[in-house]
């Protein structure tokens, strides 16, 4: 443990290939087609065995989740008690991120892989983004490969 960040070793990982979050969100919020189908207001599922009869609640997607719900009421309230200085009678809501990573084969031959980040969206529904053909997956990051001499490990490991 390190009292302070700029005192942690650092260990530099060459071939890193990412993409700004920030900047795949935004590129996804702003482009109609891809966002048009997501949720952004929560609401309840429920369903009812006979008609008039007692209902049963139905947990199925994130933006039904009771955490959805609470998050969306918290984030409703009041910003100026928050010090917002910007335009907070502009509306709000949630963007849920979800991370997916595993490791992928380059060659049917060799051993080249890498491991890619993609990001998808709570926001919509899983039946959506489990569809190929909507594109619902956005890669994030390519994490390469990495290999350490036993020297440069057990130098690292000494650091910390």
């Amino acid at each position: 443990k390190f009292a302070q960040e700029h005192s942690a070793p650092q260990f530099l990982v060459e071939g890193l290939y990412y993409r700004p979050l920030i900047s795949t969100i935004k590129a996804v919020l702003q482009d109609k087609a891809a966002s048009s189908s997501f949720h952004y207001v929560p609401f309840e599922r429920r369903w009812e065995r006979t008609p008039g009869g007692s209902s049963e609640r139905i947990f199925d997607e994130l933006y039904s989740s009771n955490v959805w719900q609470r998050e969306h009421e918290k984030i409703q309230g009041d910003l100026t008690e928050s010090g917002c200085n910007l335009n907070c009678d502009l509306e709000r809501g949630i963007v849920a991120l979800m991370l997916y990573s595993d490791s992928t084969h380059l060659a049917s031959f060799g051993t080249a892989s890498l491991w890619p980040i993609y990001l998808l969206f709570g926001n919509q529904s899983k039946y959506e983004r489990a569809k190929t053909s909507l594109f619902a997956c956005h890669h994030v990051a390519y994490i390469p490969p990495v290999s350490i001499s036993c020297a440069s490990l057990i130098s690292f490991l000494s650091l910390t």
